[in-house]
């Protein structure tokens, strides 16, 4: 192994309790199926560095951090919106120009006066997601950041949480991500066994 300053390890796991219906697409058996993805990454930084690396989330943050997230993905929802928008207009405001036909120079205003109205269908298909921000009594410091929304296909629609977890012992910096199909409660549960047992594992780095 190369020497550095920070060592990294991790490992990845994927669950599902029916494979051949992954593969398959078949909207009924898919409704049906179970899905769990989960990343474990262990980051040792150099004890000088701690501060420059690792922020501490402490209970009473949780609250003013969930608030910023949220505004923040909707500021970003708002402006990716915003620029599809833009993108959309200027392409058929170009498109006159390529054509001398009148009926479909017609049928361009009429689709340049309709974005506004497929604009909105667009915003009301998309995810409704938020954040949910909350810290966990494990190790010297530990917090969860809750992804939560709808994701819809055509061929299913189901909740599908997304958990990122921060847990640190000392120097030992331990990130998990965990998502899937399952229910929000099932997989806060799986979070917590791996959470316990990666403070366990890197109890000894502490002060």
């Amino acid at each position: 192994m190369t020497r550095s300053e920070e060592n990294n390890n991790g490992m990845m796991c994927t669950t599902c309790d029916n494979w051949a219906a992954l593969q398959s697409g078949e909207a009924d058996v898919l409704s049906k199926m179970h899905l769990r993805h989960v990343v474990v990454t262990l980051t040792i930084p150099d004890r000088d560095r701690m501060s420059k690396v690792v922020d501490d989330l402490q209970p009473e943050e949780a609250s003013p951090l969930q608030r910023k997230l949220n505004r923040q993905l909707g500021e970003f929802m708002d402006f990716s919106l915003e620029a599809m928008k833009k993108t959309k207009i200027a392409e058929l405001q170009e498109k006159p120009r390529e054509t001398a036909d009148l009926d479909r120079r017609s049928e361009i205003q009429k689709e340049l006066a309709n974005i506004p109205t497929a604009m909105q269908q667009v915003k009301g298909k998309l995810p409704k997601v938020e954040v949910e921000v909350y810290t966990r009594d494990f190790g010297d410091n530990c917090y969860v950041v809750n992804m939560k929304g709808d994701v819809k296909l055509p061929e299913i629609t189901f909740a599908a949480p997304n958990l990122q977890a921060c847990l640190r012992n000392g120097n030992a910096v331990v990130f998990i991500g965990l998502g899937g199909n399952y229910t929000e409660e099932q997989l806060k549960k799986a979070l917590d066994l791996f959470l316990s047992e990666m403070d366990a594992r890197t109890a000894f780095f502490r002060n």
